[in-house]
């Protein structure tokens, strides 16, 4: 069997989004993001959007991986994949949700009390969609092997028009349109998942062929 060579470019790619990620919770949980729109904002709320702006594309860069690597591989493990994100879920769901219903209880903390509607969520994270990530995440599994099944009988000109069909609907349309659109989750849903997934794999495919060089790709992604 061929040793699977190591590509550490993705690998570095793989820290900087997860430094990204450490970065926007910062920012959200921290209470650094003022209103953009306020006429008070401060430089440093400046500065806080800016930085946001350049880590959001964190969880979309994961996803784009996991299609670019994840086209033409058969779906035996994809199954299994699922149960592992699952149990991991389940795991520290439950474990997480007895240490803080246990402080609760013995009032450590400005913690409320679990009602039934928290327990539920604790027990079944997934279909509560008590971690967005993992919810979306683990829908997209379910429909790789039929993605990846699709991407080998389409010709490129087939997967060019459902990608456009994609991005047209879950992208454009909830960029230009001044409201928010009845399915938009702000790019955390397992449909705009399928997207990312499905350009991945469009990329490793056929590549792109307007990105030359390194100083095009960054002048795309600060656009």
């Amino acid at each position: 069997m061929q040793k699977k060579q190591r590509q550490p470019e993705f690998e570095i790619l793989r820290i900087v989004a997860m430094l990204m990620i450490v970065c926007l919770h910062y920012l959200s949980k921290g209470g650094l993001l003022t209103e953009p729109y306020s006429e008070n904002i401060s430089s440093n709320g400046y500065i806080a959007w800016f930085v946001e702006a350049f880590c959001v594309v964190a969880v979309n860069i994961y996803v784009l991986i996991s299609g670019y690597f994840g086209i033409g591989n058969n779906g035996s493990s994809v199954w299994k994949r699922i149960y592992n994100v699952w149990i991991k879920v389940i795991f520290y769901s439950v474990f997480v949700g007895i240490i803080f219903s246990v402080a609760a209880m013995f009032n450590i903390g400005d913690l409320a009390k679990p009602d039934i509607y928290k327990i539920f969520c604790y027990v079944f994270p997934i279909v509560t969609e008590h971690y967005w990530f993992a919810t979306s995440y683990v829908i997209l599994c379910i429909f790789i092997p039929f993605i990846n099944a699709g991407f080998e009988k389409l010709e490129k000109k087939d997967i060019e028009i459902l990608l456009g069909i994609l991005l047209l609907v879950f992208c454009i349309s909830k960029t230009v349109i001044p409201m928010q659109l009845p399915w938009d989750k702000y790019g955390y849903d397992a449909f705009w998942f399928v997207t990312v997934y499905i350009t991945g794999g469009y990329i490793k495919r056929f590549g792109i062929s307007f990105v030359k060089n390194k100083r095009t790709a960054f002048m795309i992604y600060v656009f």
